[in-house]
């Protein structure tokens, strides 16, 4: 095994934690744009999702070439191990219409780089932002359908029922805005961590 003198071993420290900064800062730049993706057009593209696994792989590789320890690949393989059973289960839900496609895949995505030791809080903050999202869109929605409703009286009264709006907000949640925060909650908590290290 070669010899690392005090200030290669610091080197290699420093070079790795800003490699480190540097995947998480792309993690994060990922999801903000599946995220806005998602509120203003209600998908999430298959490419964000790629991109995440393809940045994963990189990240590993460049761990692995860094790394002095042996068991650099057994939280790899936790982490693989982890995403496909997270996948899975959402999976489920896909199949039974309660999830969309681009949701599950981002899910499993970020489940890669959760791993089993933040998956569950990753999915824990992923439920509370989807239940104040939820809330959000059913008080939104329903101040829509009452300015919808209050302009087809008007327009009844007037004789012009063609000035009454669209409804504008569609039947289903953008939950990507909701998986994205869970995800970039747990990127700070990863960041936190390199700069109290």
């Amino acid at each position: 095994m070669p010899h690392h003198s005090g200030g290669d071993y610091d080197l290699d420290r420093m070079m790795e934690a800003i490699l480190t900064y540097f995947f998480w800062t792309c993690f994060v730049c990922l999801l903000v744009f599946a995220a806005v993706n998602d509120a203003k057009k209600y998908i999430i593209p298959n490419w964000v999702s790629l991109f995440l696994i393809g940045l994963f792989i990189l990240q590993v590789f460049v761990t692995a070439t860094m790394s002095q320890s042996e068991m650099v690949w057994l939280p790899i393989l936790e982490s693989i191990a982890t995403a496909v059973v997270i996948t899975a289960i959402f999976f489920v839900l896909f199949v039974l219409g309660h999830m969309g496609g681009g949701d599950v895949k981002l899910i499993g995505a970020i489940s890669l780089w959760a791993g089993p030791t933040l998956v569950i809080p990753f999915l824990l903050l992923t439920a509370i932002a989807g239940g104040l999202l939820s809330f959000v869109w059913i008080i939104r929605r329903r101040i829509r359908q009452k300015q919808i409703a209050s302009f087809k009286r008007r327009a009844a009264i007037l004789g012009d029922v063609t000035t009454a709006p669209k409804p504008g907000i569609k039947p289903y949640l953008p939950y990507g805005i909701a998986i994205a925060v869970g995800g970039v909650s747990i990127a700070l908590f990863e960041i936190a961590l390199l700069t109290t290290a």
